[in-house]
């Protein structure tokens, strides 16, 4: 960033001031699968997901996996897998369509096949739409019910909060002025898209309008290889309502 020429120490000093910028529109893959399955060429985004992020370790004792009977061991493992699958249960149940979680890293300890798991800590994060305040009273998220079914076990259950952003929405005149770009196109009404993930657009969104428009994925496949998105006709009218929004807003 210096060489570039950005002075670190001065970066507080240059904070966009919100009466200098008039909106920020972006244009971006959906990365899902939603528009490419109701064959929809743009989708308007209304909100951007929250997002929290645990660490999790469940802590139980190091015992001889050959001469440990099952009913005295104090297995890690088996309490952070059951974790794993309640978690989702929960989501599923209590999310209402708009929640996902993901465990992405498991790591155990010591980590071999002669003895029963000491440590086993999960990463996991969880996606909503809702903020916590709007959660349904006595709902909590996933690690809230594990620590009893870890003590029950003889386990002790270690969480860290490793990140939380709340969810964002976006401007509805911004939203307006896709749909009224989109007409004037000649397309049918855009779909409102499924929540975005979040990055760099809810920091923008707490400066100025902020909104979005998606483009379909090939496969809704997204944070892989074979990711993909073409310029085919769909992406094309998607830039033209990209430029038409911004200026609708610029004339505005």
């Amino acid at each position: 960033m210096r060489r570039a020429g950005f002075d670190l120490a001065s970066a507080s000093d240059r904070a966009p001031r919100p009466q200098e910028i008039a909106a920020y529109v972006e244009l971006h893959i959906e990365q899902g699968p939603w528009l490419e399955a109701e064959d929809v060429p743009i989708g308007v985004v209304e909100r951007i997901v929250g997002i929290r992020r645990f660490r999790l370790t469940f802590v139980g004792q190091p015992d001889h996996a050959g001469t440990t009977p099952m009913d005295r061991r104090k297995d890690a493992f088996l309490t952070a897998a059951e974790y794993a699958t309640k978690s989702r249960e929960l989501v599923v149940r209590s999310g209402e369509g708009r929640a996902v979680t993901t465990i992405g890293v498991v790591e155990v300890r010591p980590g071999v096949p002669n003895i029963v798991p000491e440590r086993a800590t999960l990463l996991q994060e969880l996606r909503d739409v809702r903020s916590c305040a709007s959660r349904a009273a006595g709902e909590p998220h996933p690690p809230g019910r594990s620590a009893s079914r870890a003590r029950q076990r003889g386990l002790v259950l270690e969480v860290e909060h490793l990140m939380r952003a709340d969810p964002v929405r976006m401007s509805p005149r911004i939203q307006a002025t896709i749909e009224t770009t989109a007409r004037e196109l000649g397309l049918r009404d855009p779909a409102h898209a499924r929540p975005a993930p979040a990055t760099t657009r809810e920091v923008l969104a707490a400066v100025t309008d902020a909104g979005m428009i998606f483009v379909p994925s090939q496969g809704g496949r997204s944070h892989r290889p074979d990711e993909w998105t073409g310029l085919a006709r769909r992406s094309s009218v998607a830039r033209t309502c990209c430029l038409g929004t911004l200026l609708h807003l610029e004339l505005a």
